[in-house]
């Protein structure tokens, strides 16, 4: 079961003065659940007024509630709500074994906005370079990028868990 009260408890026990969840997301049920939370009313869309905004209402394929964009994927477990603080996630990149480093620099245009810097190229984002395939007339070059995403303060982010219609 979903409540106004549940959700409200969650954000509360991870929120500390400004530092709060900046997105929620769920699986596609338990979105339409929480969707029936709100009254009729608050279902309308008040951003789009100038200095008038309900705190809920839909905006670009997310659900708002208190200010905050409720997104709905078919990847979440069914039952499964999460209110994160992305404020608290980065993106460490792997350094793969083989392979030259690849970066979004380009040392061959001149007056590029990014600057080629050997030194400071991740391998986070490699080119394996030319392979010849095995039992075949075949070459095949590969991209690879690789790393994990972390959460630098997990108590920041909320679950809830077993969410059903009953």
């Amino acid at each position: 079961m979903i409540s106004l009260l549940i959700v409200r408890q969650l954000a509360n026990q991870i929120t500390d003065g400004r530092v709060a969840p900046t997105m929620a997301i769920t699986d596609y049920n338990t979105w339409a659940l929480f969707e029936k939370l709100l009254m009729a009313f608050q279902r309308n869309t008040y951003s789009d007024f100038v200095n008038l905004d309900a705190g809920s209402g839909y905006k670009a394929k997310g659900l708002i509630w208190d200010g905050l964009t409720i997104f709905k994927d078919k990847k979440i477990l069914t039952g499964n709500f999460y209110l994160l603080n992305t404020d608290f996630l980065d993106f460490y990149g792997l350094n793969w074994w083989e392979g030259q480093a690849v970066g979004l620099e380009d040392k061959n245009i001149q007056g590029n906005i990014y600057n080629y810097n050997p030194a400071n190229a991740t391998r986070a984002f490699t080119w394996t370079n030319w392979i010849r395939a095995y039992n075949q007339g075949a070459i095949n070059g590969f991209m690879i990028m690789g790393g994990q995403l972390i959460c630098r303060d997990p108590f920041r982010n909320g679950k809830l868990v077993g969410i059903t219609t009953t």
